[in-house]
């Protein structure tokens, strides 16, 4: 016996309507889980935080570094041992002199074939004393970029603990797999010029690693056995943050090679924006970050070395810059918290997207 054409067409827009609102509500229950985790622990600027202990001066080489290397580190590893931390040192030379500096490589799965790379620096840009700016703590440049990469690692922890396990588990036997992407952050020291910005007085710590990992060639079981790789090669997409904490950003795509990737960031800010989660309970959302604009000028930055040896770069930096950069009022009274959270409820969001959480 069959149905009358009608009942068959009411039974099939009833399963499509069931089959929408689940997966809506899935997608919400999901965005919740990712979302949910408050940020104000690692980015109030106003309370004892982690961005509240790099809002200090941090040239460097100097006491004041090591103390932010050392708060980065406590917190990634504040969840257990699942982060695989590496401060590889060197010695740059500089206009002032040869100065020491130490990157920070923190890798949640060493195992995996490839990595997403979220990068932004640690440094904050060197003033002499007598120049009246010798406190400058670049509050936007970058100290809220790099408690952003912490924020994201601890808030996505339970879903990268099961994404680490069941990668893991699929590894074996089954070396280069095309899906086997890691979570990678990478906290750069050196980027400031110390007089002039050229190519060689910038980017220390950027320029150091890209070369190191353009020499480094692994021949791991996860690299197809007797297949060398070098290890830049490793990166799936280098997205670097810069400049951020003020209020109302304008964050353009700079590349057009990488406009995919962008993308996923402008949609994952709609997306937080439908499902209002964009802002701090009893808040309203901030203006849109993610324009959709295309870039009308590339920046220099530590992207650049990479760049240079084929590495797909993402740069989310706002165009035009704070007006506070360079300056010494790039301190706390330039953050805005609200924009903050939003950006940070971005980059969670887009990184489980990315990686499939």
């Amino acid at each position: 016996m069959h149905a009358p054409p009608l009942v068959l067409l009411l039974a099939a827009c009833l399963v499509c309507f069931v089959s929408t609102a689940a997966a809506r509500t899935t997608e919400e229950e999901l965005v919740d889980m990712i979302t949910k985790v408050d940020p104000a622990p690692i980015l109030d600027f106003s309370r004892d935080s982690l961005l509240a202990r790099i809002l200090i001066p941090r040239q460097p080489g100097t006491e004041n570094s090591t103390l932010v290397r050392e708060a980065i580190i406590e917190k990634l590893q504040s969840t257990g041992n699942k982060w695989h931390i590496e401060t590889p040192s060197f010695i740059a030379d500089t206009p002032l002199g040869k100065k020491n500096m130490t990157n920070i490589i923190a890798t949640r799965d060493p195992g995996a074939a490839r990595h997403l790379v979220l990068a932004a620096h640690y440094d904050s840009k060197y003033y002499s004393e007598k120049s009246g700016m010798s406190q400058f703590v670049g509050a936007t440049d970058s100290a809220v970029p790099c408690a952003m990469l912490v924020d994201t690692a601890l808030a996505l922890d339970g879903l990268l603990d099961a994404y680490t396990q069941s990668k893991q588990a699929s590894r074996v036997g089954h070396a280069g797999m095309a899906d086997d992407i890691s979570l990678q952050l990478v906290f750069f020291d050196g980027e400031e010029a110390y007089e002039t910005w050229t190519a060689t007085d910038s980017v220390y710590g950027a320029r150091n690693l890209a070369h190191a990992w353009s020499n480094t060639w692994l021949t791991d079981s996860y690299h197809g056995g007797a297949v060398p790789m070098r290890q830049i090669d490793m990166i799936d997409h280098l997205v670097l943050l810069d400049l951020i904490g003020a209020k109302e950003p304008k964050i353009a795509s700079y590349y057009e090679s990488t406009r995919w990737v962008y993308d996923m960031l402008k949609r994952a800010e709609d997306k937080l924006r439908t499902v209002a989660r964009i802002a701090p309970a009893g808040k309203s959302a901030p203006p849109q970050i993610f324009t959709g604009d295309a870039g009308i000028t590339q920046i220099s930055d530590d992207h650049l070395p990479f760049i240079e040896r084929g590495v797909p770069i993402v740069h989310v930096i706002p165009w035009p810059f704070p007006s506070v950069w360079h300056k010494i009022q790039d301190d706390v009274s330039a953050l805005d918290y609200d924009t903050i959270y939003a950006f940070a409820q971005i980059v969670r969001l887009f990184t489980a997207e990315y990686l499939g959480l």
